[in-house]
């Protein structure tokens, strides 16, 4: 399980803990204002709502979301309806079924995991919106109230706290819904700069790609300083893949590597160009700076064979290198710097 997902996971069950324990604390409050208005229906239904959001805590410990989200919103809608028919639409507690449709899609998207599952949240705020207009035709068909009599303090009382209770739950979720916003922001950011770095880079070597070290190229061209570029080839690498195996070969490319990256200035930049191929610029240098290094390059390579599995692997490599020319493209270069690399294998054969 990835990081990402890990803290996803705890993010979603702390969350979930912690809108039981708050459905616990307004269940007590609704409690205790309907033991002061002799309610006795709706005393039943919020100890056992009580009881519902503690058992639910164990569930959600045990990871069954999608059961405590059900339940929880099947739960809310009920005590919607039942405390407006027993109390009355001014009562306002009606408005936690307005609430429920955000705040249950929002959820939806927690408990979901990898696959976001729009239908049932979208069923189950159809259901809602059908119950909330259920209440509103119950209460405007001229039916009183089951219990009817109390004071206006009283109703405006519960209405406040209904509906402090419900902008309360919404500017919470929202405000938690743009934070998670943020954060998936800031994380696409974050995979997006390691694709791009990993889209630049050479697997085996660690080195730059073509893609990688064009920058540096053009940046040089740009400047208005000498430079060299130079081209390096492993020679005969068919013939020791063929004779030791494509293992042997991989580390024969990821040796001449590193040999490159530690004999070149910490400000020059290296390549694996394709293959066996490397390219490596040498910054602010001319031809007889460039050379120095290119030959130490091939000494190193050429005095330090290759221990693997028991085996000594000698190879040699060879490097074309040109200094740039001012008015041409790098390409230009590049395929200057190619030519002399096949020039000097060519006369290393004739030489052998």
């Amino acid at each position: 399980m990835s990081d990402l997902k890990r803290g996803m996971e705890l993010f979603t069950k702390k969350l979930l803990k912690f809108i039981a324990v708050l459905l616990t604390i307004v269940h007590c409050v609704i409690l205790a204002e309907m033991i002061h208005m002799g309610v006795k229906p709706m005393i039943v239904y919020n100890i056992f709502s009580i009881l519902c959001y503690l058992i639910a805590i164990c569930f959600i410990n045990k990871e069954y979301y999608n059961a405590v989200f059900i339940a929880a919103y099947f739960e809310i809608i009920l005590h919607s309806f039942l405390a407006t028919v027993f109390l009355g639409w001014d009562s306002g507690f009606a408005l936690y079924m307005i609430a429920l449709v955000p705040v249950g899609f929002y959820m939806q998207y927690f408990i979901s995991g990898d696959k976001y599952n729009i239908k049932q949240p979208l069923l189950l705020s159809i259901l809602d919106f059908v119950i909330f207009i259920s209440c509103k035709v119950y209460s405007a068909d001229d039916i009183s109230p089951v219990y009817v009599g109390m004071e206006s303090v009283i109703h405006e009382g519960m209405y406040t706290f209904n509906a402090f209770c419900v902008f309360t739950a919404l500017i919470g979720f929202s405000v938690i819904f743009l934070k998670e916003l943020n954060r998936s922001h800031d994380e696409i950011i974050k995979v997006n700069e390691q694709l791009g770095r990993m889209a630049k880079l050479d697997t085996l070597t660690g080195l730059f790609n073509r893609r990688g070290i064009q920058p540096f190229l053009d940046i040089c061209s740009v400047s208005g300083r000498n430079f060299c570029i130079a081209m390096c080839d492993i020679d005969d690498f068919k013939n020791v893949n063929d004779s030791y195996g494509h293992d042997v070969g991989d580390e024969v490319i990821a040796r001449t590597a590193r040999t490159i990256r530690e004999c070149i200035k910490p400000d020059d930049h290296v390549c694996r160009w394709g293959g066996e191929e490397f390219v490596f610029l040498v910054d602010s240098a001319q031809m007889h700076d460039g050379y120095i290094i290119a030959d130490n390059i091939r000494r190193t390579i050429e005095q330090n064979p290759l221990e693997i599995f028991g085996k000594i692997v000698d190879f040699t490599v060879t490097i074309g290198i040109t200094e740039y020319k001012k008015g041409e493209t790098i390409d230009q270069t590049i395929i200057r710097a190619d030519e002399m690399m096949y020039s000097g294998k060519r006369m290393a054969k004739m030489l052998s």
